[in-house]
């Protein structure tokens, strides 16, 4: 069970740092709007992966009672 905590955070780290990586070193400027973009993005992807494992870890502490 902790192996895979660990990795699915892992997993998530790797997932939304290699946008920021390659727009890094791709050349993109530090003041270009594509960064605004991707933080939002981001701020999205992430929201949406807490709403996921909050409802299913809910769920799932229901079924044991």
């Amino acid at each position: 069970n902790h192996t895979a905590n660990s990795l699915t955070g892992v997993g998530i780290a790797v997932v939304t740092s290699l946008p920021s990586i390659f727009l890094y070193f791709g050349g993109v400027s530090i003041n270009d709007s594509a960064w605004k973009i991707l933080f939002l993005i981001q701020i999205m992807t992430l929201s949406g992966i807490y709403v996921y494992f909050e409802k299913n870890t809910k769920a799932s502490k229901k079924s044991l009672l």
